[in-house]
């Protein structure tokens, strides 16, 4: 996705930290993803992840053992996540690719997620990024902004799903065998009210269920493989 919006948005945030810190605080909010991804396959599986901005999650990955292929429609975009991939000392393969032509990842990979991709689109293009998702690996996992992030409707053109709503997204994509998830504390004081007065357990249930995350997600298989 051309936009320079989102250049000019990480530029921001790494105006006042470098890259080092924000690897870390990226990785730390996305320690849920990771979670998942962990769940289900063990390093070195390989993976494709589609959208992937600046890469830190795929060079995370990579850094676990995992065999990582990051890929981005933006050739600029590409262009940062090999700094950052320099930068960090990775390894990582990153290659610009049309999301909507995966034909040359397919069957090569375990699992593929992407992570504030698919919200960007209306639900029938969804349901065909998702579909050559699919074709590419077992295991797929899409993450979305929910109404709680806090650059939803500010810099681009984003769809708010529930996590129901996202389950049945992926359910029109083909996809079988869908867990729901959603992680990151929401920033306001009741919120803090509640993340602390509540046990745990139920706490995960409100994220995992009900939305009330700051990113929501869902992991469903691929009947391809």
């Amino acid at each position: 996705m051309n936009d320079n919006r989102w250049i000019e948005y990480f530029d921001k945030i790494l105006k006042d930290k470098n890259i080092f810190n924000y690897a870390i605080e990226h990785c730390s909010f996305n320690a849920q993803l990771y979670y998942q991804i962990k769940k289900y396959i063990n390093p070195p599986s390989k993976i494709l992840e589609v959208g992937c901005g600046y890469g830190l999650s795929s060079i995370y990955l990579q850094a676990c053992g995992y065999k990582v292929t990051a890929i981005d429609s933006d050739l600029e975009i590409v262009n940062r996540a090999k700094n950052s991939a320099e930068t960090l000392g990775s390894n990582l393969t990153i290659e610009h690719a049309d999301a909507f032509n995966l034909n040359k990842y397919y069957r090569r990979f375990d699992l593929c997620f992407s992570v504030g991709v698919i919200e960007h689109f209306d639900k029938d293009v969804t349901v065909k990024l998702l579909q050559e998702q699919a074709k590419c690996a077992k295991f797929i996992i899409a993450v979305i902004p929910s109404r709680y992030t806090k650059y939803t409707g500010k810099i681009t053109d984003e769809r708010i799903y529930n996590i129901w709503q996202l389950k049945r997204i992926c359910i029109e994509a083909g996809l079988i065998d869908i867990s729901t998830f959603g992680y990151g504390d929401i920033p306001t004081s009741l919120h803090m009210f509640i993340r602390y007065c509540l046990p745990f357990g139920i706490y995960r249930i409100l994220q995992n269920y009900f939305s009330y995350a700051m990113s929501l997600g869902c992991l469903g298989k691929s009947t391809i493989f």
